[in-house]
């Protein structure tokens, strides 16, 4: 309100302070609230936080407040403005956007905004005439004539759900986002993001080998880019498709399969950056996955064609040949060689279904040799290693707001809660530097060794405008 005046409010609470904030006291604390505005002194205005069209309003320097139900709305409100003594705005769920031009007496709609899962999540009026309405997966709307019509400038979505995660370097990274149809950029360790607008979609898996080139497999096709995604050229590929076991060792030499998971035993080679490739006929069995930990030592997951069992080969000349390790075989049967973790050419992980419906996670510290058993948990998840000794597991089909961290290579895991959405993928680009990923475009920073202090560098389902 002024230098010494204020007011802040808060879930059951609003607290007001006469002396610039050094001692506050309570003013109300019989509702819950999202915002608070004043008009003057003594007219002040405070929408609810629960789903019940709340807002109320004080004449005397909120010792005491009136209560108004908004028409035809029964969501809570998250934001509000008064840009005159007599001309406020209330925006919240589905799309809810209101309106007064006599301080409050009456509110009326505006029902161009649509969306039933939109929420605004805040209203700002620049001057008298323009305002921006920001909402949910980076919804934007901007108005030039006080709040009467509002043209959408980022549709719902935009940014969606961020994913995977690529840190060719400290500096520069690149994670998918809009569940899967766009990549973004940073080149200042997640401080800002550029979105590079691709020109495909369903991105499957995106990967950098360093700053300028990069892959990404976007069904059924390959693209490659050599100046940091500014542009993409399509890789041609056998048969016209290719599934996500490619993988790229460096700029010119990468490994695809055409055809599904588990159901061939061709593989294609390139050492020219996919201006040609070589096939090769991986004969003891169906292959499943081919991994490189290194530009040196590769693995291939394969079955079995006699007995379905899985087994797994080791190359040192770059896929060249293939050395018989041993099968993968736990106390439970079959593995998921598809869901094969390599820390280093030494450590590796890997879940297998158990008697129980759920999934056990195993590991191998000896380029697997022999196993292990390394936790139960109620679904397959995705393995991220830091260092060969801390290491986190994500949701891959009933995505979850928890991770799971180790310290001490998978010997114990602790469950920890990461806020209230979804989290979609964890990469590291150091022992203490990581990012994480998740709904609503959440993008989180950790600078510490220990997974509570995290960093919110982005998350566009929660644009507040300031």
């Amino acid at each position: 309100m002024d230098n010494e005046k204020g007011f802040v409010c808060g879930k059951g609470i609003v607290l007001k302070t006469t002396n610039g904030g050094n001692n506050w006291t309570i003013n109300s604390n019989s509702f819950n609230s999202n915002a608070i505005t004043f008009v003057n002194e003594l007219t002040g205005f405070v929408v609810g936080a629960s789903d019940s069209r709340e807002i109320r309003k004080t004449t005397n320097g909120g010792n005491s407040w009136l209560l108004t139900f908004l028409p035809d709305f029964s969501k809570a409100l998250t934001s509000i403005q008064f840009i005159n003594p007599t001309t406020g705005f209330a925006s919240g769920k589905s799309s809810a956007f209101f309106k007064t031009t006599n301080t409050g007496l009456n509110w009326s709609r505006n029902y161009t905004i649509t969306g039933e899962f939109n929420n605004l999540q805040s209203v700002y009026f620049s001057d008298s005439s323009m305002g921006y309405l920001a909402g949910t997966y980076g919804t934007i709307f901007k108005s030039t004539d006080t709040g009467n019509n509002w043209t959408q400038k980022a549709p719902y979505g935009v940014l969606g759900t961020f994913g995977q995660i690529s840190f060719p370097s400290q500096h520069t990274g690149y994670i998918t986002g809009n569940s899967g149809s766009t990549i973004f950029k940073t080149t200042n360790e997640g401080l800002s993001w550029q979105n590079l607008f691709t020109p495909f979609s369903r991105i499957l898996n995106q990967y950098f080998v360093n700053d300028f080139v990069g892959f990404a497999i976007a069904w059924p096709k390959l693209y490659k880019t050599s100046n940091g995604g500014s542009s993409w050229n399509e890789i041609n590929v056998p048969n016209d498709t290719v599934n996500v076991g490619a993988q790229f060792i460096n700029e010119n030499t990468g490994f695809i399969v055409t055809v599904p998971y588990q159901s061939t035993q061709q593989y294609f080679k390139t050492t020219n950056s996919g201006n040609s490739w070589i096939p090769h006929i991986f004969s003891p069995g169906y292959i499943g996955k081919i991994y490189f930990p290194n530009s040196n030592t590769g693995y291939l997951a394969s079955l079995t064609i006699t007995d379905t069992s899985n087994v797994l080969y080791k190359s040192t000349d770059l896929g060249e040949t293939w050395n018989f390790v041993g099968n993968i075989k736990t106390e439970s049967g079959n593995v998921l060689i598809n869901t094969m973790t390599f820390v280093n050419e030494n450590l590796i992980f890997v879940f297998s279904p158990n008697s129980s419906g759920n999934f056990t996670l195993y590991k191998s510290t000896n380029g697997g040799n022999n196993w292990m058993q390394s936790g139960d948990f109620n679904e397959r998840k995705i393995v991220r290693f830091a260092n060969q000794n801390t290491g986190y597991l994500i949701g891959s089909w009933l995505f979850s707001n928890y991770v799971w961290k180790t310290t001490d290579q998978g010997e114990n895991w602790d469950s920890i809660k990461m806020g209230e959405v979804n989290i979609y993928d964890i990469s590291f680009i150091n022992d203490n530097t990581g990012y994480m990923t998740g709904d609503g475009g959440l993008i989180k920073k950790q600078l510490q060794e220990v997974l509570l202090q995290w960093k919110v560098l982005l998350h566009s389902s929660r644009i507040n405008l300031l």
